[in-house]
């Protein structure tokens, strides 16, 4: 028996309207338009009701120079053929851009993607992105610390 409220796959409902991009700079411009609009938007949302929001990019392997690795390392963390790779290559440095911009614009949104570049030791356990337990606390310490620095900044 089917679900009345079940969409065939692939229906327009699940997946919305077709896009078609001219190449891969417009596809990834358009993503990160509209990561930076929800991203704006949340933030709007959360100050209409007297919350804060707070936006962390977050550290990736991929992105180059964002972290130093020894062979033990990379053999387990970098895969030069893993799909994430290419899009955080293309993606990121417009990301952190945006970031920026957002942050400009009053949006707390902070770029961590260097946390680990002065850090020779193993951070990452998989070739996607997750960290050990020791990166998991840096970049929670890194989170708490732009937390607090806002909540000073602030008088709250």
């Amino acid at each position: 028996r089917v679900n009345s409220l079940s969409l065939p796959r692939f229906s327009y409902g699940a997946r919305g309207p077709r896009f078609h991009y001219s190449d891969d700079a417009e596809l990834q411009t358009h993503c990160v338009e509209v990561w930076s609009r929800s991203t704006e938007l949340l933030h709007q949302l959360c100050a209409a009701n007297g919350v804060r929001f707070y936006e962390f990019l977050q550290p990736n392997q991929y992105l180059e120079g964002s972290k130093p690795m020894g062979d033990e390392e990379r053999q387990l963390a970098y895969n030069p053929e893993h799909p994430y790779r290419q899009p955080v290559i293309d993606c990121y440095p417009l990301l952190i851009r945006e970031a920026a911009s957002l942050r400009q614009r009053g949006v707390r949104a902070h770029d961590l993607t260097q946390l680990f570049a002065n850090q020779s030791e193993p951070t990452y356990v998989d070739d996607c992105c997750h960290f050990d337990e020791e990166g998991c606390l840096t970049l929670a310490r890194a989170i708490g610390a732009a937390i607090r620095e806002d909540s000073v900044e602030s008088g709250n």
